[in-house]
């Protein structure tokens, strides 16, 4: 009979503990997702300041891009002056 007792107790606290209640994992689950939206928003606004910032970069960069062209173009352009003054000379003597 106390056997019986003590089968029973044990039946019983296996059940109480299979039957618990599951809004544990349920409130976790909303929190990891909560998480999940949060750390999305800032990702999304440090990648939105990061493209702003590189496409201000890119701007500046094509700016001294076209300053260094014109002063290449400039320089060719006097050197092709000098080169057929120099031929000219040549010719002349």
């Amino acid at each position: 009979m106390k056997k019986l007792f003590i089968f029973l107790f044990l039946v019983g606290s296996v059940s109480v503990v299979g039957c618990a209640p599951q809004g544990g994992e349920e409130a976790a689950e909303q929190e990891a997702v909560e998480s999940t939206e949060q750390t999305m928003e800032e990702a999304t606004e440090e990648a939105a300041e990061a493209t702003e910032e590189a496409a201000e970069a890119t701007e500046e960069a094509a700016e001294e891009a076209e300053g260094a062209v014109e002063e290449a173009a400039d320089a060719a352009a006097d050197a092709a002056q000098d080169a057929a003054d120099a031929v000219k000379d040549a010719a002349g003597n």
